[in-house]
């Protein structure tokens, strides 16, 4: 949630030499609507349901690095999917940040409208979900480059050479 996974997922790609792919972009070329379109015309469930769609289909893939929406690993069901299948790297932002960043952006139906305790609950539930099942966190405090280096050594120091 507004914490730079689609900014630092490509140039994690350019970085490591993969492909890159957004799982919202999937969803909106599956779907041919807008992630808020989907969420006003037909509901927050059938947009889960095009989420899970796309996350075994991912999960089919040879390696990708792949931004997924926030709410992602917030179903049983996709964490297991992902878990087995993927790195999970959990980008934190805090919270302040997030909420200047997203408080106001119709892009954005989960968090659109809402006040801060609001917010602040969603982000509090997806966080543990991020911790529990991410392999490992890095924080996007500084430059897209600084966050991308660092998720290069962690890669690093836990798989083996990335080059």
């Amino acid at each position: 949630m507004a914490c730079g996974k689609s900014t630092v997922g490509k140039e994690l790609a350019l970085r490591l030499e993969l492909p890159y792919i957004d799982t919202d972009e999937l969803i909106v070329s599956k779907s041919g609507m807008s992630i808020p379109d989907i969420f006003v015309h037909e509901g927050e469930a059938v947009f889960r349901e095009y989420e899970k769609n796309t996350v075994h289909y991912i999960s089919c893939l040879p390696p990708h690095v792949i931004s997924s929406g926030a709410g992602m690993l917030c179903t049983k069901e996709n964490a297991v999917l992902l878990k087995n299948n993927a790195i999970i790297i959990y980008i934190y932002r805090d919270f302040p940040t997030i909420f200047n960043i997203i408080s106001n952006d119709k892009n954005r139906p989960m968090a659109y409208g809402k006040d801060y305790n609001e917010i602040k609950k969603l982000y509090d539930f997806r966080a543990q979900k991020y911790i529990a099942h991410s392999n490992f966190m890095v924080e996007n405090l500084n430059t897209v480059k600084t966050c991308t280096e660092s998720i290069v050594l962690k890669l690093f120091n836990f798989y083996g050479n990335t080059d």
